[in-house]
């Protein structure tokens, strides 16, 4: 009797190590209100989350999280493949100077990207300018550090009025 409590308790480890390593996992939750895709959607995985030199003194924070595509995707609905979020600042925030997206992806000939984007990041604080990137819609976040991890609260609309709010984490 006693080994087979141990085998049982043995088999339980590996349930509540990956039970806990999944609740610490990276994660963004978007929704977005208005367009075909209208909604609230969740990502979980191992995003791309770093700061990085904007070129000022204050660094950047930039995280971006891919999906892969769902059993079925080909013949099913656009689902959510990319998001990300960059702002040139941390320290010294300009709130409103962000980059947030969301991309869709529909499998055709050729696959189909419904992209939804805000870009409004001034010239000054892009790190790439030679890119002529152009600013479109109105949004903000904000980056916030505790306990070891990085995360941030973005909200922003389209040109085209579609709004976008959110929360992501990373480790």
């Amino acid at each position: 009797m006693k080994g087979a409590i141990r085998v049982v308790g043995l088999l339980a480890i590996p349930v509540l190590v990956a039970g806990g390593l999944q609740a610490q996992s990276p994660k963004a939750r978007i929704t977005l209100t208005g367009g075909a895709q209208a909604g609230t959607y969740e990502m979980t995985g191992s995003p791309m989350c770093k700061t990085f030199d904007s070129g000022s003194e204050d660094h950047g924070f930039g995280a971006e999280f891919v999906a892969d595509p769902p059993h079925g995707w080909r013949k099913g609905p656009p689902y959510l493949s990319h998001l990300w979020l960059t702002t040139p600042r941390m320290q010294h925030p300009k709130p409103d100077a962000v980059s947030i997206g969301v991309t869709f992806t529909k499998w055709g000939t050729p696959a189909i990207e419904i992209d939804y984007k805000v870009y409004t990041i001034p010239p000054a604080l892009d790190n790439n300018p030679e890119l002529g990137r152009k600013q479109t819609g109105k949004g903000q976040a904000m980056v916030t550090r505790a306990g070891g991890k990085l995360g941030a609260t973005f909200s922003g609309e389209t040109a085209d009025g579609v709004r976008l709010e959110g929360t992501l984490e990373c480790q």
